[in-house]
């Protein structure tokens, strides 16, 4: 009985470990996605809220937003690397720009990456001469609950609008001490690309 009870507590904790929502699906989506042909990938934008800053009060607010950006870089490799591959097996008809060609058009361009959450997502698709643009959102919790681990969303947004085609959101829950943030990212980034709805096309 007790071995019972130990596998139904571990099968709902790795349930819990990756919940991710219905995404939304704007209307006339499908028609936008198949004209898609190049997209980019911003890089995210992180955050650590205050309880996780108090874990290690020995970071200042300057270590902290050094933290976040490199992350977010991190964070854009990764979901570089993920979707590239996943195109390329899956025939999605799609090319990914490399994120190093991304950041240094943004840079030539005066565009710092703490402006890219205000800015139309249409204009920097302009900018960096895509069809579309992926921006994410990513911070680590910690709370006074079961509820620690990291809240992300990834929205695509098409080149000739400011308003998402898609949006998708996942949280990460810590289930061990070494759940490490850099492994909450790589996990929650795999689980966002897998769910981009972009579809196998015909030759």
């Amino acid at each position: 009985m007790k071995f019972k009870i130990l596998v139904v507590l571990a099968v709902l904790i790795s349930f819990q470990a990756c919940k991710t929502t219905q995404p939304f699906l704007a209307e006339g989506a499908a028609e936008a996605l198949a004209n898609h042909t190049r997209v980019a990938i911003l890089p995210f934008k992180v955050s650590f809220d205050d309880n996780y800053k108090r874990l290690n009060a020995r970071s200042n607010a300057n270590n902290w937003r050094e933290q976040e950006r490199v992350a977010g870089l991190d964070m854009q490799k990764t979901a570089f690397l993920n979707l590239s591959k996943r195109a390329e097996k899956k025939h999605l008809g799609i090319t990914v720009q490399d994120f190093i060609t991304t950041n240094k058009t943004l840079e030539r361009e005066g565009i710092r990456f703490s402006q890219l959450a205000t800015m139309n997502k249409d204009q920097l698709a302009r900018i960096l001469m895509v069809d579309a643009v992926l921006w994410g959102e990513s911070t680590m919790e910690w709370g006074m609950t079961s509820r620690n681990g990291m809240k992300s969303s990834l929205s695509l947004y098409d080149g000739s609008s400011n308003f998402p085609l898609w949006v998708q959101s996942d949280f990460q829950t810590i289930s061990n001490r070494m759940d490490s943030p850099q492994y909450l990212a790589t996990r929650t980034v795999d689980q966002l690309i897998r769910s981009l709805p972009y579809n196998p096309r015909q030759n």
